[in-house]
């Protein structure tokens, strides 16, 4: 059995490296990660020439992040970008995975003779609305007048 947790306020990113954002503190959160597995194996002598091993694995990973604010998330030019709610937030995980592989060993003499089966069963439920509250962009957006078509910014290519 194999247990890991992992929380975080206002660096959803877990980036150990930096474990300062770059982003105003209201586009951050706070992220609660469990992530379980349990694994079975089973070693069995069927009979002196053939054997049996069978492995089993489930394990399931839930994850909860949480925004700052429910505000409308926004940027105004270069000066200030994404105040108000994080674009990745909220957000809700879970994954449940079972996994079976068995294997029989047949032995003759110096030749060993292996078959097996492998399967993988995974429930996935993933709530992640993007966005859902809209973003506003103060910034000089350049559009070609006939075709409306964004064009890079100061005339370059």
């Amino acid at each position: 059995m194999s247990t890991a947790r992992s929380y975080g306020t206002n660096n959803v990113t877990f980036d150990s490296g930096s474990p300062i954002t770059n982003d105003a503190l209201s586009a951050n959160g706070e992220e609660n990660v469990e992530t379980e597995t349990a694994s079975l194996s089973l070693s069995s002598g069927i009979t002196p020439r053939l054997t049996s091993h069978l492995r089993a694995q489930f394990s399931q990973d839930r994850e909860q992040l949480f925004p700052n604010t429910t505000g409308t998330q926004g940027d105004i030019y270069d000066w200030m970008e994404d105040f108000g709610q994080s674009s990745t937030l909220p957000r809700q995980t879970r994954e449940h995975r079972l996994h079976l592989a068995e294997t029989l060993s047949w032995s003759r003499g110096r030749n060993e003779w292996k078959f097996g089966a492998d399967g993988m069963r995974t429930w996935d439920y993933n709530f992640f609305p993007s966005m859902f509250a809209g973003k506003y962009i103060f910034d000089d957006i350049y559009v070609d007048p006939f075709t409306f078509v964004p064009e890079p910014a100061n005339g370059a290519t």
